[in-house]
């Protein structure tokens, strides 16, 4: 047939199915009647049973693999660093004898007499390999978990017992027991015995314990790469392409969410059934109790104003639950009290950019105490508090130039038509002062003569969609895409294509 670009295109797009319709049209009111339909389906993007993304057992064994690999690469480092410095014997049957489970060179025992005693080099080689066997739990903050949190609680346990039991050292201690595994020990642990045996054994080795041959065997065994970076992963913003979404935890970001769901809010005369707008006291005294608290209920909110019996807003008929306060402002507040509130709107945002980006623990408790002067007590309890995780849809700068606008009181479309259309200054005051009197946003354009469709044409079929870290939308964008490019080469280019919503 010939292709043609008067028709609208309607999708339902599901999981594992997109349904749709050509429609022939006039205009964007009148359809003429039904051109073609039909449905495509595809596999789901995650196992049917388990609701888990299907390359989640690949990543698993992948990361297996990986663990493995670079265990094996950090013992064979020490080996042949030990081996160098002849502090294990060069033959490998001697080695063995070392490494194998006899009395003799039990390797607790070892570290319990390295303390104290001269050990023999290869004694001293044979404590050394073994720290790097078992070297102990470190934290990473942003990778806290409850687990976590019991592996701590068992460190803790395991300390106060080697006070009791007056042992310098965590081999010491557990020389003195018959059952040394399944403990849960701390890298600082292993890192302190090493010191003081190395302090202990280099008055009897000066030249061979020198700073240099430290630092080297020190690194081997304690070395721990970083979590990799995961920006990579992170989408691009709506308005500004070349930049990530911003962290949702952010303060201008909060900010930004308390002032959106506010202007799109409106309130139900029980009597007409007509929704009107907070006026600009309701929204200021709304807006105050959300800076102060995590969430508001639709009863504190309707008690606040002082709404009648039946007066209620639309966002609790479209069941939102509740209104969502700053929770970054509100998680420190209840840490730092009255430090909080003195803060400069600088200092506060540059506090929680500091909590959103230092991963290493003690250099985040570092931080907290020489840069910002929080006591010991308060350190240890911001690296232990976790903000608000995710990104928002949009970059810090869109955020900053969409935010006074919606300061002033334009919903989230108008605020963002404000900042970023390319419509000329007094065309664009026209067109929202219109659509605040009621107009609808097309009719404005059209009254103040701007056409939104002079805009550079896209090419004829959807390019390759973005990443995202959802598999099963992901997946549906991809199908989505082959669908309407098959459209196109057989309908042409539809005048418009609508897109059913969650109901």
């Amino acid at each position: 047939m010939d292709k043609r670009n008067d028709f609208t295109l309607g999708l339902d797009i599901g999981t594992n199915s997109i349904g749709w319709a050509v429609i022939g049209c006039v205009d964007a009111q009148e359809q003429v009647g039904l051109i073609g339909c039909g449905a495509r389906i595809f596999q789901e993007a995650v196992d049917v049973k388990t609701k888990t993304p299907k390359n989640q057992a690949r990543r698993a064994a992948r990361s297996a693999r990986r663990l493995v690999s670079r265990r094996k690469m950090r013992r064979n480092k020490i080996l042949n660093i030990l081996l160098q410095n002849n502090l294990l014997p060069e033959d490998a049957i001697e080695r063995e004898k070392l490494f194998t489970g006899n009395q003799l060179y039990d390797p607790y025992e070892l570290r319990r007499r390295a303390l104290d005693d001269k050990l023999k080099s290869y004694e001293f080689g044979r404590v050394l390999y073994h720290l790097s066997q078992r070297r102990g739990f470190q934290s990473n903050r942003k990778a806290a978990s409850k687990e976590d949190g019991d592996v701590k609680k068992a460190i803790t346990s395991l300390h106060q017992e080697m006070i009791d039991s007056k042992s310098r050292t965590l081999g010491e201690y557990l020389a003195s027991q018959s059952v040394k595994r399944n403990r849960y020990t701390d890298r600082a642990m292993y890192q302190e015995e090493f010191e003081q045996i190395w302090q202990s054994q280099q008055k009897h080795y000066p030249d061979l314990l020198n700073p240099a041959f430290k630092v080297a065997i020190h690194n081997a065994i304690f070395f721990q790469r970083p979590l990799k970076i995961q920006k990579n992963l992170v989408g691009k913003c709506t308005f500004e392409p070349g930049r990530k979404r911003a962290s949702r935890a952010l303060l201008e970001y909060q900010r930004f969410r308390m002032l959106q769901d506010l202007n799109h809010l409106t309130i139900k005369n029980p009597i007409t059934r007509e929704y009107r707008p907070l006026e600009i006291d309701e929204r200021e005294e709304l807006l105050r109790l959300l800076e102060k608290q995590k969430t508001l209920s639709w009863s504190s909110a309707r008690k606040k104003l002082k709404l009648h019996e039946g007066e209620d807003f639309n966002l609790e008929e479209g069941k939102k639950k509740e209104l969502t306060g700053n929770r970054t402002s509100y998680t420190l507040r209840s840490i730092l009290e009255k430090q909080w509130v003195e803060m400069t709107q600088e200092k506060q945002n540059g506090l929680v950019t500091d909590m959103l980006t230092i991963d290493n623990e003690q250099g985040f408790l570092n931080r907290m105490k020489s840069h910002w002067g929080f006591d010991n007590d308060t350190a240890e309890k911001l690296a232990k508090t976790e903000l608000e995780q995710g990104y928002a849809r949009l970059s810090h700068k869109a955020i900053c130039k969409i935010l006074p606008h919606l300061e002033d009181g334009l919903n989230y479309f108008l605020a963002s038509f404000a900042a970023y259309d390319p419509c000329p200054p007094d065309k664009k005051a026209s067109i929202i002062r219109l659509v605040k009197d009621g107009v609808e946003f097309d009719k404005a354009c059209k009254t103040v003569g701007y056409d939104k469709l002079t805009n550079p044409k896209p090419t004829d079929e959807l390019g390759e969609p973005p990443y995202l870290r959802n598999p099963v939308v992901q997946k549906a964008m991809y199908e989505t895409r082959k669908l309407i490019n098959a459209i196109i080469r057989q309908y042409g280019k539809p005048a418009s294509i609508r897109i059913e919503m969650a109901r």
